[in-house]
């Protein structure tokens, strides 16, 4: 009797242990990306600017080497959101090089918004004064150019329909 409950123990646990290792595993799905991008210029040279027939022309230059900040609510990430659950603000940032961003952003099947925020600079804007005066008999046109240290800013920018497999294009322009 005591070999065959020493047989019957030693079958429980090898076919307890053998159930165990096949539990299966479930795998919790990772967010994809959406894909957001375009330019970025602000005005440098305001000599640059023409007007004819009554409109106004700005001549715009890529900006280089400042940040881009996105921030999104990580319940936005969530497929099955609970309300029991406080979310933190998730923070991406990428830099513009000769006038173009790109990001890759997470996001799943259910589109959501960001915020954008734009690091200010200050960078040396080119103005210039050109004046008429009349010499003789000729009118004698003079310029006179200035470089002025500007601030450029941008406002905080919200951009919606952030979705898996998306790609969105926006573009800025820097004002000062």
């Amino acid at each position: 009797m005591k070999k065959k409950f020493i047989f019957i123990s030693i079958f429980s646990i090898l076919l307890f242990s053998c159930k165990k290792d096949e539990l299966g595993t479930t795998t919790v799905k990772e967010p994809g990306i959406c894909v957001v991008s375009g330019d970025i210029q602000a005005n440098y040279n305001t000599c640059n600017d023409t007007s004819s027939a009554g409109n106004f022309n700005t001549t715009f230059d890529n900006v280089d080497g400042i940040n881009i900040t996105f921030v999104i609510n990580s319940r936005d990430l969530e497929r099955n959101p609970s309300n029991s659950f406080e979310y933190e603000d998730l923070s991406y940032t990428t830099q513009i090089n000769n006038g173009k961003y790109t990001i890759d952003l997470p996001a799943i099947s259910t589109p959501y918004n960001a915020e954008l925020y734009f690091d200010s600079y200050n960078y040396n804007q080119t103005s210039c004064v050109t004046s008429d005066i009349w010499n003789d008999s000729v009118w004698v046109s003079s310029t006179v150019y200035y470089d002025n240290s500007t601030n450029y800013n941008l406002g905080t920018v919200n951009i919606s329909n952030i979705v898996e497999g998306g790609s969105i294009v926006k573009n800025f322009t820097y004002t000062n």
